[in-house]
């Protein structure tokens, strides 16, 4: 499936960054200190020029040769903007749900895991949950603002050894920051897909964009985006 969604025409610009740091892949989440809160995008190409669009929704596929049948690690979480020392964590927001072919249900026997691994104490996870759930941080910024982090994403049934449904399931999560002055990003969402057809797909991707991202919030949030795009290319 296409990584392009609904777009809005305004580009986080990276300038030279890029020279100094690595270069945002194709198909991640972008993520960018914009105005006092972490603001994420669509990185459309692996190539210099910017962070992508401002997005909220994003769609992933599930299994992959490392992750085995019901999971991945897509899209990942780049930027080379950010604040050296800079730390990103993710907090899951709402429970796991599945598309009905007319919006997303709740109530679920599956649950989908967030993982990464570290040096010590191995394996760091967060499991969705009826509700909130705290995540951790995950990404750190270089020196000179880069991060390329990519979490797991394991979709486990209702029971133990009992594989998942295939359908389309949505996760909502929201990025957070231990740099000072710095508030949470909006809720964002990953649409994945397990073995449904891809138009299937793509409808429950553009329900996402049309009925959870609230309109007017976003739009405001343009204004500020496009002045620190503009202002990042003159410099």
């Amino acid at each position: 499936m296409n990584q392009w969604l609904i777009g809005t025409g305004v580009v986080l610009g990276i300038g030279g960054a890029a020279l100094a740091g690595g270069v945002p892949h194709g198909g991640d989440i972008g993520v960018a200190f914009v105005d006092g809160r972490i603001v994420t995008s669509l990185v459309e190409e692996e190539e210099l020029g910017g962070l992508g669009t401002p997005q909220r929704v994003f769609e992933s596929e599930l299994g992959s040769i490392e992750y085995g049948p019901f999971g991945n690690d897509e899209p990942g979480y780049t930027s080379n903007v950010l604040p050296p020392g800079a730390q990103i964590g993710f907090n899951i927001l709402e429970e796991l749900s599945l598309w009905n072919g007319a919006g997303f249900t709740g109530g679920l026997g599956e649950t989908l895991q967030l993982g990464k691994f570290v040096g010590t104490p191995g394996e760091i996870t967060a499991t969705t949950g009826p509700g909130f759930v705290p995540g951790f941080f995950f990404a750190t910024a270089d020196g000179v603002g880069f991060i390329d982090e990519h979490l797991s994403h394991i979709l486990m049934g209702p029971v133990l050894r009992a594989d998942p449904a295939d359908g389309i399931y949505l996760l909502e999560l929201e990025l957070f920051t231990d740099h000072g002055g710095i508030a949470n990003s909006d809720p964002f969402w990953i649409v994945f897909n397990l073995n449904s057809p891809e138009e299937d797909h793509e409808a429950a991707v553009e329900w996402v964009q049309e009925n959870l991202v609230p309109a007017p919030g976003f739009a405001v949030l343009l204004a500020p985006l496009a002045l620190w795009s503009r202002s990042r290319r003159r410099a």
